[in-house]
């Protein structure tokens, strides 16, 4: 079993940053602010030295060492870094039970014992929320900050082209918010899902009564009501051309959502 070590932050703290953009910025930053809860920044490089560096990995591993007067986090990547922070915050007693501002459970005192070495890889390489709701799609800021810092990986807006669905967010509210959601994602290395049930769409249905066959069949007969018949050339066509549209008009995620009815 790891020795615990005691670490006493009555004389500050000071971060050495490791270099890069995203996630490792994102880190340092919130290291700094969670421990600025406890403890004032030292002005000068004295009390407990938290040092940050990543490894070039595409993993989301991390470990981190303690010794007395010095903290060394090293992710496998910026964004296992990343975690490396909330792994370390959670074990200062830090917690984020929920994404709103109050939400945040925050340790007393100043004096910690710590085991000397902490060392995780995830078991799941995706780690998704999925934001399917106009509510919480307002509420995007915090909801993508939650998921940081309770080491989820994978932003998923569920969106919805027309009318109301279930689960799913109305397509011009994501517009009006894409850039400042591709934005957080990018800060905290989180993948980007945007789509749904968008896969019927790209076939109109008032096409039925000119080319009914690349329709489905229902009971022996041909019907619009949903989906389509993936095998007729001439449909296929109109929904690849309607795609590339589709896929011009929400660039910039890393994974797209067109499911059939």
């Amino acid at each position: 079993m790891s020795t615990p070590v005691t670490l006493d932050f009555s004389n500050g703290w000071y971060i050495d940053t490791a270099p890069g953009s995203g996630p490792a910025k994102a880190a340092a930053q919130e290291l700094a602010e969670h421990l600025a809860l406890i403890a004032p920044r030292s002005k000068e490089q004295i009390g407990i030295r938290m040092s940050l560096a990543y490894r070039d990995q595409a993993t989301d591993g991390f470990i981190w060492n303690v010794a007395e007067g010095h903290v060394q986090l090293t992710g496998n990547s910026e964004r296992g870094l990343l975690y490396a922070i909330f792994s370390f915050l959670s074990q200062l007693g830090f917690g984020w039970p929920g994404h709103g501002p109050d939400d945040r459970c925050v340790p007393a005192g100043r004096r910690f014992s710590l085991p000397e070495a902490c060392a995780e890889t995830p078991s799941f390489e995706g780690r998704c929320l999925i934001i399917g709701h106009h509510v919480f799609l307002t509420e995007h800021e915090a909801w993508i900050r939650w998921a940081a810092r309770n080491c989820l990986n994978t932003i998923f807006v569920h969106t919805a082209e027309e009318g109301l669905a279930l689960g799913a967010a109305p397509v011009h509210q994501w517009h009006e918010v894409s850039d400042a959601v591709r934005a957080q994602c990018s800060h905290y290395g989180m993948t980007l899902e945007v789509g749904g049930h968008g896969l019927s769409r790209l076939l109109p249905r008032a096409l039925f009564d000119d080319m009914p066959d690349a329709f489905r069949m229902k009971d022996g007969k041909r019907s619009p009501d949903h989906n389509l018949d993936p095998l007729n050339a001439q449909g296929m066509a109109i929904v690849r051309d309607n795609a590339r549209a589709w896929f011009q008009q929400n660039p910039g995620a890393d994974v797209y959502h067109l499911w059939p009815d």
